[in-house]
């Protein structure tokens, strides 16, 4: 039932999204990225390179970088400024509730879902930033990068629909 559940409200959130006119990506209007990894530290590690060739081909933009408190110190470790957003208990609603909360603090020109998690597409999506890109499928299983999971954007005109296998 919570699953259900859970995949109602991306549905929804997603259908929302789909309404909203996508546009080219246009680089010099970005001012602010939101990266969201709320899940495991192997998922948080492999984010730091793009953070960090982000922050390379976005110099001027504030990078911001949403993850669960025990692993701010890594991006707080990078040179350049990253703003960390810590992130409590995100497994429960109000620990997920308290985490949106805390990133709607701050607007976003583009918002990044990390990998495949409902926690870091219901986040990414309940932004207001005009790009969304990332991860916004639900897997029930522990193991949701086995599955063939697409890269969806909103807001934005991607090139092509990619996925891996």
């Amino acid at each position: 039932m919570k699953h259900q559940l859970l995949r109602f409200l991306l549905a929804f959130l997603k259908r929302r999204e789909r309404r909203r006119p996508n546009h080219p990506l246009n680089p010099q209007s970005i001012r602010s990225v939101l990266f969201v990894e709320l899940t495991r530290l192997g998922d948080v590690v492999n984010i730091l390179p793009a953070v960090e060739s982000l922050r390379s081909y976005l110099p001027d933009a504030r990078i911001y970088v949403a993850v669960n408190r025990e692993y701010a110190g890594l991006f707080r470790s990078l040179s350049g400024g990253v703003e960390v957003i810590e992130c409590e208990n995100t497994q429960s609603v109000s620990g997920l509730i308290t985490a949106g909360r805390e990133i709607a603090k701050n607007s976003y020109d583009m918002a990044l879902s990390m990998s495949p998690s409902f926690r870091n597409a219901f986040l990414t999506l309940r932004t207001r930033a005009a790009a969304k890109i990332g991860y916004f499928d639900m897997f029930a299983d522990p193991a949701p990068f086995l599955h063939r999971c697409a890269v969806e954007g909103f807001g934005i005109s991607l090139g092509k629909e990619s996925a891996y296998d």
